[in-house]
């Protein structure tokens, strides 16, 4: 790419920049504004009196088989809350608190781009009928969920950290979470991936994968296990611990409510599918990732052109990991680029999508994977090559292989995430 057509795609990021991160969250946060307060303490009025009818103030009325979080958006409300029958989508959407984003926006180097926040519970859309028989259910089913249990949200604020958090990552909160435990519960759980994944989900299916280096022709979990153990038995957890909270790490959901399938794909476009219908609108809660996104890289070009001639200078240079990126995300960024960058011309758009591809984005599978693809940060697991046209399905070559494996330990070194003892040799 020529330098000077790639400072035109960075001259396009950095007009709109908005530096400071209050600014930017007050202006595009969907969960800041007052219609996200009236919400939320609508929630929390349902939740801690449902005998609650009314409220005094604002004349909402307080009827917990009405609440849905889709509320936030007024386009939403109207469509699916007014317009449509409620029960046109899952109770799990309405009625789940939703999760947009965990960790610092502004200095994370490395985003998990997702779909969206699971939940154990399966969709239906008939039942549970209320808040109070859906969360009965929850949290007798799935106690592990920190947000199956509502003496959890006892305050907006409460609410909010999980709504969206900019001090924590989900990794550094598992994880402490983990060692907070008795020790006999903690090596109980270490011991088992999927008793590990009641309660620390995103440690045991996400992330577990970047805190070693992966040996040849070894199962993946069980070497993190064996590094874990270890450092139960050198007494060195909280070294440990200390070392993941420096982690730059983000994760994104596309469409943060909760759902098993939020059905944001399918070949059709006459196919009526409850995810995709609610990605179509252009409001804050749609295009919010994306403009994350796209401000985190505007902020490591203006850091890496204002610092490049200084001395022991470190490239900023942010990576973002898309799940479902060709079905889902790209029109999502497309979208942004011209919602909130004026950039009309599709073919300059497209310039820049292969600029972003080529320096910033990597891919769960592959860019074109349709299905629900496997989140964890395996070496077989990531493709960084941004092709234009879909990869083989074939096993890549030895020699391809052997390509990304240095790829991605040099990754793993330079956003520090070998924090085992024996990794960092």
């Amino acid at each position: 790419m020529k330098e000077k057509r790639r400072k035109e795609y960075e001259s396009y990021l950095l007009k709109n920049l908005i530096v400071d991160q209050d600014e930017f969250l007050e202006q595009y946060n969907p969960w800041q504004t007052e219609r996200a307060n009236n919400l939320i303490n609508k929630f929390l009025k349902i939740t801690s009196s449902i005998d609650s009818k009314q409220s005094k103030d604002n004349k909402i009325i307080y009827n917990e088989n009405d609440f849905s979080w889709l509320e936030i958006e007024k386009d939403y409300e109207y469509a699916y809350l007014i317009k449509k029958p409620k029960m046109t989508f899952y109770k799990n959407i309405h009625f789940g608190i939703p999760n947009h984003f965990h960790g610092n926006i502004s200095k994370a180097t490395i985003f998990q781009c997702l779909a969206n926040p699971n939940i154990a519970l399966e969709d239906k859309k008939t039942s549970p009928k209320d808040l109070s028989e859906f969360y009965e259910k929850f949290k007798s089913e799935h106690v592990e969920d920190v947000s199956s249990d509502l003496s959890n949200f006892k305050d907006s604020n409460s609410v909010k950290n999980h709504l969206f958090d900019l001090n924590n990552s989900i990794l550094s909160k598992e994880f402490n979470n983990l060692i907070n435990k008795d020790k006999d519960e903690r090596i109980n759980l270490i011991n088992n991936q999927n008793n590990l994944a009641n309660g620390h989900y995103y440690l045991a299916r996400y992330y577990y994968p970047m805190l070693i280096k992966k040996a040849p022709k070894t199962n993946t979990f069980n070497q993190f296990r064996k590094a874990y153990l270890n450092s139960e038995k050198l007494n060195t957890l909280q070294d440990v611990k200390e070392k993941i909270d420096r982690i730059k790490l983000c994760n994104l959901e596309v469409f943060p409510f909760r759902s098993q399938n939020p059905q944001l794909y399918s070949k059709s476009e006459d196919t009526p599918l409850i995810g995709k219908e609610l990605i179509s609108y252009n409001n804050k809660t749609t295009l919010f990732s994306p403009r994350i996104i796209l401000r985190r890289i505007a902020l490591s070009i203006k850091h890496n052109e204002e610092n490049k001639y200084k001395n022991n200078f470190e490239p900023d240079i942010p990576i973002f990991i898309f799940r479902r990126y060709e079905y889902v995300w790209k029109d999502l960024i497309r979208r942004t680029l011209k919602e909130s960058y004026d950039i009309l011309n599709e073919e300059l758009i497209d310039e820049i999508l292969i600029y972003l591809e080529d320096n910033y984005f990597y891919y769960l599978k592959d860019k074109y994977t349709k299905s629900r693809s496997g989140g964890a940060l395996l070496i077989n697991n990531i493709n960084y090559k941004a092709k234009n046209i879909p990869l083989r399905e074939e096993k890549r070559e030895l020699e391809e292989q052997r390509e990304f494996d240095e790829h991605y330990l040099k990754l793993k070194k330079a956003h520090k995430t070998l924090i085992f003892e024996e990794d960092n040799d």
